[in-house]
């Protein structure tokens, strides 16, 4: 049977919005709403899923390509 608790977080991160801001808040309220005592605890989900490692990477591709990372 499929964890419904990992589908939940993993699908709800695929939908948050592209801003850093919007995923800041996005990963708090996420670990809150999880019960992780550490934001650390819920990051891994962003591991979790072809398409969450997909946007990370094509985010700090863009990043990278407009300059922002030093």
């Amino acid at each position: 049977m499929r964890n419904y608790r990992h589908s939940f977080a993993v699908r709800s991160l695929e939908q948050c919005g592209d801003g850093r801001a919007d995923i800041n808040r996005h990963m708090l309220a996420l670990s809150t709403y999880l019960g992780h005592a550490c934001i650390t605890d819920t990051y891994w989900y962003l591991e979790a899923t072809p398409v969450l490692t997909r946007q990370i990477a094509d985010a700090a591709a863009a990043a990278f390509r407009e300059g922002g990372a030093s």
